[in-house]
């Protein structure tokens, strides 16, 4: 909950694996687990997120099931279809969760996140929630100074 509103989150694990040569790296395990283990955990343990809506792609729904129960994944109250792109998968997502009143869009690929990650944001904004860094620009930029400015990372760079 935050401001007395269900959260959800969106995670997006629908990739085709194409870089990988058909190996799925959210499958792949890292420490013993899974990495969309890994990633689910954290959501599944913070105390803000209600729901969560995991989207896959066609070929992984049967795995994503067998993992969701495996590791009692409870707040995993949808496994849905990715599309063709990733704007699609993430539609998908946030249609299973139309009762929540704040929700985070994360990729299932990226599990090293912290619990307090998104909550830290919450407190500055009344929309959207995105992780950004401050930017610390060794080049000066005298037309442009880079004070106040933050950015906000690509999927690819995390």
């Amino acid at each position: 909950m935050f401001l007395n509103e269900k959260v959800g989150a969106v995670i997006v694990a629908a990739g085709q694996s194409r870089r990988m040569e058909g190996q799925d790296k959210i499958f792949s395990l890292l420490a013993g687990k899974p990495v969309l283990a890994h990633t689910l955990s954290v959501f599944q343990e913070s105390p803000q997120v209600d729901d969560i809506a995991l989207v896959m792609a066609e070929h992984n729904i049967e795995k994503a099931k067998e993992l969701v129960k495996e590791y009692n994944f409870s707040k995993v109250i949808a496994i849905c279809f990715g599309g063709t792109l990733r704007q699609d998968s993430v539609r998908s997502g946030l249609s299973a969760l139309c009762d929540c009143g704040w929700i985070l869009i994360h990729d299932g690929r990226a599990p090293c996140l912290s619990l307090t990650l998104y909550p830290k944001g919450w407190k500055r904004l009344n929309s959207a929630v995105r992780p950004s860094r401050q930017c610390r620009s060794k080049i000066p930029l005298k037309k442009y100074p880079r004070k106040g400015w933050w950015k906000k990372p690509c999927p690819e760079r995390g």
